[in-house]
């Protein structure tokens, strides 16, 4: 299954970097939150079917500040 890195990237003041939700897909996931560096928002690798389904699972009112990159994990030998 395609992996993708999701993005969350709000205006500071809607940062909640706390993500609340029932989705499954986010339940019990590590984000990396960048609040502590003075970017607010965090990042999560998930493995989805598309960039479209990665961002259905967030809820609606996240998804404009949220930017979906494709990619691979990759191991450096």
């Amino acid at each position: 299954m395609p992996q993708y890195m999701v993005h969350y990237n709000p205006k500071p003041e809607d940062c909640p970097c706390a993500i609340e939700t029932d989705d499954p897909h986010l339940k019990g996931r590590a984000f990396f939150c960048t609040c502590d560096s003075g970017t607010h928002g965090s990042f999560v690798q998930l493995e989805a079917a598309s960039p479209d389904e990665a961002l259905s699972w967030f809820p609606e009112a996240m998804r404009k500040d949220i930017k979906v990159y494709t990619g691979e994990t990759m191991t450096v030998p």
